[in-house]
């Protein structure tokens, strides 16, 4: 494309300068013939607009030539030019849409070696993407103290290129431990290589206090409904008995005791609905 262009400006600075040093030479000729005067006359008069119509269409017909027998490899460079710049433009998009959404991300190679944090990862660890730079995801998970068994996991099936997700126990700089759910999604190239992997990570400490919440809420319902099925049905039946017994007591004395173990049983009812009502405060809490 360079090369069509310097041919075409030669060619234009060659025709002006043809024009320049021959035109004397062509009014000489015109002055020696009588019956060419009034040519030379009008040629005179307009000697600066006929360069400019010569020129000009020198070089309109070399531009037309030019496009005509413009080169393949020079068509394929102006393409691929415009290829790279609207990849480039689309990429900067993606990445200023990645880098500001709430979901954590990061970008290793085909090494599992860190090259790229968006800002929401950064501030859920705590430190910044220098920090983790040509790292190693096996190391970004260490620094997360991540618990063993479930980075042992990742870092086999990165190796062999698995989609796949998983939920992780880590530490951070906060107080208490925290979830974060992973999917990891290798990446190729047209070929079908392997040019990495992008992981996006969600924070879901929320969603795991809720169920840690509902797993002990089912336990004690659990346990509720056992001690009212066995603790609460024994002192209860005991009081119906009792009552029943009473009514067929016929001295003072017989009944004074019947009364007494009522009484009993009673408090021992008493002792488990207490029992039952601390463990729903408890739950609840």
């Amino acid at each position: 494309m360079r090369n069509i262009a310097f041919k075409i400006a030669f060619c234009y600075v060659a025709a002006g300068l043809l024009c320049i040093t021959l035109s004397d030479k062509i009014l000489l000729f015109l002055a020696a013939v009588p019956i060419l005067h009034p040519l030379l006359t009008f040629l005179n008069r307009v000697s600066g607009f006929t360069y400019f119509l010569l020129t000009g269409a020198i070089l309109l017909i070399a531009l037309f030539f030019a496009n005509r027998h413009l080169l393949p490899e020079d068509i394929d460079t102006v393409v691929d030019n415009q290829g790279l710049q609207n990849k480039h433009v689309a990429f900067r998009r993606m990445e200023d849409i990645i880098a500001n959404i709430s979901n954590m991300v990061l970008i290793a190679d085909n090494e599992t070696k860190i090259v790229w944090t968006n800002q929401a990862l950064e501030d859920f660890v705590g430190f910044k993407l220098n920090e983790l730079a040509e790292k190693p995801v096996a190391y970004f998970l260490n620094r997360i103290h991540a618990d063993n068994v479930s980075a042992e996991q990742v870092n086999d099936r990165l190796k062999k290129a698995e989609v796949f997700s998983m939920d992780l126990s880590v530490f951070t700089d906060k107080d208490s431990p925290s979830w974060i759910h992973g999917d990891f999604t290798p990446l190729f190239d047209a070929k079908g290589q392997s040019t990495g992997y992008i992981l996006f990570f969600t924070d879901i400490s929320g969603i795991k206090k809720k169920e840690e919440f509902l797993l002990r809420q089912n336990e004690v319902l659990r346990e509720i409904a056992w001690i009212e099925s066995h603790e609460v049905r024994r002192p209860l039946a005991s009081i119906l008995g009792l009552i029943e017994l009473l009514q067929a007591c016929s001295s003072d004395e017989e009944k004074q005791e019947v009364f007494e173990m009522i009484l009993s049983s009673g408090g021992e009812l008493d002792v488990m609905i207490r029992k039952i009502n601390e463990r729903i405060i408890e739950v609840m809490l």
